[in-house]
């Protein structure tokens, strides 16, 4: 099998290798040890990203085709300000957009969600890194907007704007964490999906937003394909646990 990989620097200068294919579906565990892995061990590299000619399908089939404690695959979705259409809404009755008080109030709910999530995947994800990055999370720099949503006094929906990852070079807007309550009614949920999208666009910077999704969450893979995103590429690195 032929690739052709290319060096790229990320806005910090840290080299990333890129390479083109012709088709997710070569993807699997066989291909990342054989092919990819030696190429990043050889070359001293953190990162990957798969960049394929054609538009990519079947997404999800990498969730069973790869084991994410071995290797992280990310899909990188998009969409631009145009193709989000999406007119205001009014929000569902008994529900409101809020701020939270301060900063350190803001990180906290946010790392009180996303150890929510990192412990839903605990067989997915290595435990012990997303903890060593939430220690940080308060300090970075990187939020830029967010839309908290509230139901009387419980929170039901935040989305979080961000400066996209490192390895991003153009300018363009990132979905650094995206929920809405479960528990809520369908209908309610339903409005503030819109309502989100409406969010998105009025408050994007740029022409084009993105957001990155683990392989092996097939839920939130369906949840960006609904909003009508697309993906890009396919972001590929080593576990830190191996």
């Amino acid at each position: 099998m032929k690739l052709k990989f290319r060096t790229i620097k990320t806005r910090n200068g840290k080299p990333v290798l890129t390479v083109k294919i012709k088709n997710i579906s070569i993807i699997d565990d066989k291909f990342l040890t054989e092919v990819i892995k030696p190429k990043l061990d050889e070359l001293d590299k953190k990162k990957c990203i798969f960049f394929t000619h054609d538009k990519i399908e079947n997404e999800i089939l990498l969730n069973s085709r790869t084991n994410p404690r071995k290797y992280t695959l990310q899909i990188v979705y998009s969409i631009t300000k145009k193709q989000l259409k999406e007119k205001k809404v009014k929000l569902p009755k008994d529900i409101k957009s809020v701020r939270f008080k301060n900063k350190k109030k803001y990180f906290k709910f946010l790392k009180k969600k996303l150890l929510e999530y990192i412990y839903s995947w605990e067989s997915f994800l290595n435990i012990v890194n997303y903890l060593e990055f939430l220690k940080t999370l308060r300090d970075h720099p990187w939020t830029k907007n967010y839309l908290c949503l509230k139901k009387g006094r419980r929170i039901v929906s935040l989305t979080d704007l961000c400066e996209p990852p490192d390895f991003i070079r153009c300018p363009l807007d990132w979905i650094g964490y995206i929920w809405i309550d479960s528990n809520l009614e369908k209908e309610e949920r339903m409005t503030i999906h819109k309502y989100i999208k409406w969010w998105l666009k009025k408050n994007m910077k740029h022409k084009v937003l993105r957001a990155g999704v683990y392989s092996f969450n097939i839920r939130s893979q369906k949840f960006f394909r609904k909003m009508g995103f697309k993906p890009s590429w396919i972001s590929f690195s080593k576990s830190k646990s191996i």
